[in-house]
This record gives structure tokens, C-alpha cells and sequence, in this order.
């Protein structure tokens, strides 16, 4: 055989030789340079093996060994069971032959490879190759799968807006087959967490706001964390919180309205007043009105009369007893009725249309020990 002939033979062993010497022996010394090409091919083959045995191929592992979520740290490396210690090693990617290098995300320590913050991009094949003086040896390939962190979202009750005074309650909820999540409530997009207190109630996957007021408008989000793996959840979207003023009552005059009050006393007789103010005819408004009358539930009104469970003009000063209260509310009307009985009859005595007489009879029975006072009264 020819040099010429068993060149073509030759590129595989110019890949572990890595050298051109040679194509110098095999082009310059012609065919008597067989015998040492075939004695350099039995010594780089020795070189292929330990104690007689075939270099073994690296093998790679990644850890985590189960899918990757986005954001997680991905380690490979590339283990080769040899007894040389100074093998060199490079990182591939799919099918790209361009080795991975150290930069921001990925980080080459010998043989192991980290990706940090793992993103959908670096789904992929991966593989390794060993490299020993002039013998470089290739892993299998090993599929690297990154999927998205559960999503999460935010609904809110009343699904309205709410009133000053009034309780909201937000849900977090989680789109994990996984129950051992804890919540976090963020306002505004603020990275300070909102805390149970006196306002703000957490309840698990609940944050309930008591005593809404106008300085707790805002944008309200959550996120899930966990001791596994997924360790959180995505951020939810930010949903608005709208806080309004209550409006000012009105009441016509002639429909029918219902009154609730409530009374923090101890005692089970404890008076409530209900103050009705600013009584105003709708008539004044106008002539299309003019059929009914408003009353304005007004506290810049200087005129005011009271409605009370008690029928007294005034309310009671607290911790007035209840049967003082009933002692003077009768002896009231007792007096006003004796009162109009006196107009009448100083009325009529004026006019000249009653005459009084008096006769007094007096009688007495001695047989019976009895007497007795007949006062009798003659209208003419």
C-alpha cells in the first residue's frame, strides 16, 4: 500500500493525534514510512487504554435530576472513572460545537457546568467530552427540560367598590397540585410585606382588610413559597382596590323608611333617640315636585325634633333611672290635662252659659248611726 493509498485512511488519526507530523512522514519518506506509521498507530492506541482496558466514556448527571423550574440553579458535570487525574474537560450544547464558557449564567469549574436562573432558552441537549494528552472522549447527550413556576392569581370580595367602614377579603390562589404553600401580600408593588395587625388580617391564603378607608386604595399581588421544590410561585397580576365615601341618605317625606340603631349600653332599658333635622318641602324646588317633601338628613340645620321610644321632648340625661323617667313622663301628662280642663271651664264661665248652684243637704239618721254629705250640682 501506498502512502498515497493509506493517507485517506489517516483523518481519525489526525483527530487523537491532533499533529501533522504525520502527513510530513507520509508525503516525504514515501512507502518505506509504512512500518513506522503502523508502529505510531499501535503506540497511540496503546495510549487509548489503562491496564489494558478501553478509556471508559464520561457519563453526565444533572442535579436537579427531575425537571428544572425557571429561576433554578442546574449543575452537570461530567464524571469519567479513570485513574488520570488531569483530564480536561468542554461543554457543548445541542449541536453547536462551540465550547460554553464562563460568563453571567453559565460557570465552567473543571467538570461541572452551573447554570444560574435557568430560563426556557436553556432547554436543550447537553453533552461533555474528556480530554487526555491526544485522546478526547465524548459523554452521551442528556436532555436538560425548564418549565415555568405555577402561576398565581388574586380575587377579591366584594368583587365591587367598597365603601369606607366596610371588610374586603382577597384569595390567593395557586395553580399547584401542592398544599403547603405559605402566602405573601405585597401593596403597590412594594417589596415590604403586608403583616397581620389591627387593619390587615392574614388567614392562610386570605387577607382581610376591616374598616376599609380611602388610604387603602392601591394594587394588591401575591406570591406562594415552599420548603420543595417548585419554592415559590410566580407573582400574581396587581388587581385594584377602589375605596369610596358612603353617600348622604335622603328620606321623602310620606314613603315609608326603615331605621336601625344601635346602642353600646349595658342596660336592657336604655333609651334610643333618632334626631330628624332640616325638614324641607320639595315643593320648594319646584312646581313638578311640588306633590312631595323631602327630608334632608342635614347636621347644619339649627332646628331639630326628636323622635324617642320614651315620647319625652327631650332625650333623658344618661343614667337616668327608667322608672324616673316614666314618673315624670306621666305626671307631665297628668298636668297638661288638668291645665286644658281649666281653660275650658274659665272659658265657659266667661260666656255666661253655665249657672253653678250648690245645695247642701244634711240629714241625719239616728236610728242607723249613719250620716252622709249629698252635694248636688243643677245645670239650668
Amino acid at each position: 500500500m501506498s502512502c498515497g493509498e493509506f493517507c485517506p485512511l489517516l483523518p481519525p488519526l489526525f483527530l487523537l493525534a491532533h499533529s501533522a507530523l504525520l502527513k510530513i512522514v507520509c508525503y516525504r519518506m514515501g512507502s518505506s514510512a509504512l512500518p513506522l506509521l503502523l508502529l505510531l498507530i499501535s503506540i497511540l492506541h496503546s495510549g487509548l487504554t489503562e491496564d489494558g482496558r478501553d478509556l471508559p466514556r464520561p457519563a453526565l448527571t444533572v442535579t436537579p435530576d427531575s425537571a428544572v423550574f425557571t429561576g433554578e440553579t442546574v449543575n452537570l458535570k461530567c464524571v469519567i472513572e479513570s485513574d488520570h487525574s488531569d483530564w480536561t474537560y468542554e461543554w457543548y450544547k445541542d449541536s453547536n460545537c462551540v465550547t460554553l464558557q464562563s460568563d453571567g449564567h453559565y460557570t465552567v469549574n473543571r467538570d461541572t457546568l452551573t447554570i444560574r436562573g435557568a430560563a426556557e432558552s436553556d432547554q436543550g441537549q447537553y453533552w461533555c467530552k474528556g480530554v487526555l494528552g491526544w485522546v478526547s472522549i465524548q459523554s452521551s447527550t442528556v436532555s436538560l427540560s425548564v418549565k415555568d413556576l405555577p402561576r398565581s392569581s388574586v380575587t377579591v370580595t366584594p368583587d365591587s367598590a367598597v365603601f369606607t367602614g366596610g371588610t374586603v377579603n382577597l384569595k390567593c390562589v395557586i395553580e399547584s397540585d401542592h398544599s403547603d404553600w405559605t402566602y405573601e401580600w405585597y401593596k403597590d408593588r412594594n417589596s415590604v410585606k403586608l403583616q397581620s395587625d389591627g387593619h390587615y388580617t392574614e388567614n392562610r391564603d386570605t387577607l382581610t382588610i376591616r374598616g376599609a378607608a380611602e388610604s387603602d386604595q392601591g394594587q394588591y399581588w401575591c406570591k406562594g413559597q415552599r420548603s420543595g421544590r417548585p419554592n415559590s410561585s410566580l407573582s400574581s397580576s396587581a388587581v385594584s382596590l377602589s375605596v369610596k365615601a358612603l353617600p348622604t341618605p335622603t328620606v321623602t317625606v310620606g314613603t315609608s323608611a326603615a331605621f336601625t340603631a344601635e346602642t353600646e349600653s349595658s342596660q336592657s332599658s336604655s333609651h334610643v333617640f333618632l334626631s330628624v333635622k332640616d325638614l324641607k318641602p320639595m315643593s320648594e324646588l319646584g312646581s313638578e315636585l311640588g306633590r312631595n317633601a323631602a327630608a334632608s338628613l342635614s347636621s347644619s340645620s339649627s332646628s331639630s325634633s326628636s323622635l324617642s321610644s320614651s315620647s319625652s321632648s327631650s332625650p333623658p340625661p344618661p343614667g337616668t333611672p327608667p322608672l324616673l323617667v316614666i314618673g315624670v313622663s306621666v305626671g307631665l301628662s297628668v298636668f297638661l290635662l288638668l291645665l286644658i280642663l281649666l281653660v275650658l271651664l274659665l272659658r265657659h264661665k266667661k260666656k255666661g252659659l253655665y249657672h253653678v248652684y250648690d245645695d247642701v243637704i244634711k240629714a241625719e239618721n239616728r236610728n242607723k248611726g249613719q250620716s252622709s254629705l249629698e252635694t248636688l250640682y243643677v245645670l239650668n
